[in-house]
C-alpha cells in the first residue's frame, strides 16, 4: 500500500505539471465597492502537507493582519490558475498579485538565484546567520536587486529549511562512494555533485521514486521528511547521508509580488505584508520543524539506515563546494557580489557567534 501511496501522489505532482500550459485567463488586482483591495494569488506547489501548507498559512497570516482592507480570497495551487512554473513570471507581467514559490524555479533567467536562497557554493551554513544576513545584512536587498534586473516583482524571503539529506539504493559513505553515482538533484547543485565524480542529472520530483525503483538512479536529493516521508522514498533508497552536503539550510521558499500591485499599496499595508512573512518564517521553523522529527522518527523506525557525513568527507565537500565559490566569483560580477556580500556579514557575525551558542 506505502508503495501504491507514493506512486499515487507521483501521479498527482506529474498531473498538475502536465497541465501548466493549460493556463486560464487571469485578472489581478481588484478593488470592490466597499474599497476592499482582492489580489489574486497561486502558489506553485501541489495541494497537500507541507508546501501548499505553508502558502495557506502565509494567506491566513495576511488576511487576519489586514483586517479587511486588503484580502486574499483563496491562494490556488500550483496548475489551478496558472501553470506551476508559470507563476512567478506570469506575476511579474500582472496576471497574477501575489505568488507562493521558490527562486529556484527561476534559475534559467537568474542563474546565481541558489547563491542567495541556498546551495552549497555559498557561504551560509547556518538557519541563525541566514536570518541574521537576510534581514539585517542586506541580503533582502541584494536579492532584490537582482530580481530586478529580469522581473517586475517585490521579493520577500518567507520560510528556512533545513539542510537536505541524499536517499540512496546502495550505502554512500565515502568520497570513493561519489564515483559514477547516478544521483538526482537541481540547480547549481548539480555542478556540486559533479566536482565529486557523480553522475548528477536533474528530473521533476514526480520522477523520482519510479527512477530510484528501476534503479535508473543510485540517490536522490528531495526534500525534507515532511515531504519525503508520504512517498515513501524510504522503501525504495533506504539509506541517507546526512550533514551539509548539496543543500545548507536554506530560504527555499518565497513570496512574490507583482511590482506595480506593490507599489500602488499603502505604507500600512505594506507593513502589514512584511509582518505577516515574517511570522510565517518563523512557523514555519517550529512547525515544520517538528512534524520534521517525528516523520524522521517514522522513516527511523521504517527501516531507514542514515549514516552523518564524516568529518573527512565533510570536510573535502567543503572544500569542494568553496572551489566552486571561487569560480562563479571569478566568473560573473553577480555571483561576486552575492558572495562577498555573504562573506562580509559572517565575518562579523561569526566573530561572535562562534563562541556563544544560540541555533548550532
Amino acid at each position: 500500500m506505502a508503495r501504491k501511496s507514493s506512486l499515487i501522489i507521483a501521479l498527482v505532482f506529474a498531473t498538475t505539471i502536465l497541465f501548466a500550459g493549460a493556463s486560464k485567463p487571469v485578472e489581478a488586482f481588484s478593488v470592490d465597492k466597499d474599497g476592499v483591495i482582492h489580489w489574486k494569488a497561486q502558489s506553485t506547489w501541489i495541494r497537500g502537507p507541507g508546501h501548499q501548507e505553508w502558502a495557506d498559512y502565509f494567506t491566513e497570516t495576511l488576511n487576519n493582519l489586514c483586517k479587511g482592507q486588503l484580502v486574499i480570497d483563496k491562494m490556488y495551487a500550483g496548475g489551478e490558475l496558472i501553470g506551476a512554473f508559470q507563476a512567478i513570471p506570469a506575476c511579474s507581467k500582472g496576471k497574477l498579485d501575489i505568488v507562493s514559490g521558490s527562486g529556484y524555479y527561476l534559475s534559467g533567467t537568474l542563474p546565481w538565484v541558489s547563491l542567495i536562497i541556498g546551495t552549497a557554493a555559498n557561504y551560509m551554513d547556518y538557519t541563525d546567520a541566514y536570518l541574521g544576513w537576510q534581514w539585517e545584512g542586506g541580503g533582502i536587498e541584494l536579492y532584490q536587486e537582482y530580481v530586478d534586473t529580469k522581473y517586475n516583482l517585490k521579493v520577500f524571503p518567507a520560510c528556512t529549511v533545513p539542510a537536505e539529506a541524499v536517499y540512496s539504493v546502495k550505502p554512500v559513505v565515502k568520497k570513493e562512494d561519489f564515483k559514477g553515482l547516478k544521483i538526482r538533484t537541481t540547480g547549481l547543485s548539480m555542478d556540486f555533485y559533479k566536482t565529486l565524480g557523480a553522475a548528477a542529472v536533474t528530473m521533476p520530483m514526480s520522477e523520482v521514486i519510479p527512477s530510484l525503483e528501476r534503479k535508473v538512479l543510485d540517490a536522490a536529493e528531495f526534500c525534507v521528511p515532511y515531504t519525503d516521508y508520504p512517498v515513501h522514498i524510504q522503501e525504495v533508497a533506504p539509506y541517507a547521508l546526512t550533514g551539509v552536503l548539496h543543500q545548507p539550510p536554506c530560504i527555499g521558499m518565497e513570496i512574490w509580488i507583482n511590482g506595480d500591485t506593490w507599489k500602488s499599496l499603502p505604507e500600512e499595508l505594506k507593513k502589514k505584508v512584511e509582518y505577516a512573512v515574517k511570522l510565517t518564517q518563523y512557523w514555519f521553523i517550529y512547525h515544520m520543524g517538528y512534524k520534521n522529527a517525528r516523520l524522521w522518527e517514522k522513516m527511523l523506525d521504517e527501516g531507514l539506515k542514515v549514516t552523518k557525513a564524516s568529518p573527512e568527507l565533510q570536510r573535502w565537500m567543503n572544500e569542494k563546494a568553496d572551489q566552486l565559490a571561487e569560480k562563479y566569483a571569478a566568473k560573473d560580477p553577480w555571483a561576486k557580489k552575492i558572495l562577498d556580500s555573504q562573506k562580509a556579514f559572517l565575518k562579523i557575525y561569526n566573530n561572535y557567534y562562534d563562541y556563544s551558542v544560540w541555533f548550532r
